[in-house]
């Protein structure tokens, strides 16, 4: 991120969140959702909370279709960022490239 300036650091962030989210959701799920289904009794409405959190969780890594896909749009946009602003960087290393090995 130093290389591309402050002003370019966002995607840089976003993408830093979405992995925080990735290893918070396997984190909760290894942890505290799997091990109490079905092991720990709950009545009506903690029961129904606990699916509506385990199934967000999981639906971080399980796809559910595009519109329940929470994360692979925001992938798409900071990838998408993250091409724009090293574009200029990757064409100069080109053309030096090119230049040390003789082609036009």
């Amino acid at each position: 991120m130093a290389r591309f300036g402050r002003e370019n650091e966002t995607p840089f962030i976003e993408l830093n969140k979405i992995l925080n989210e990735i290893f918070l959701a396997a984190q909760m799920l290894g942890t505290h959702y799997w091990q109490r289904q079905g092991r720990v009794k709950m009545e009506g409405e903690e029961f129904k909370k606990h699916l509506e959190e385990m199934h967000k969780h999981e639906s971080i890594f399980w796809f559910q279709g595009e519109k329940r896909d929470e994360i692979g749009p925001r992938v798409e946009k900071v990838i998408k960022q993250v091409e724009d602003i090293t574009k200029s960087t990757l064409a100069e290393k080109e053309v030096w490239f090119k230049s040390i090995m003789g082609e036009k």
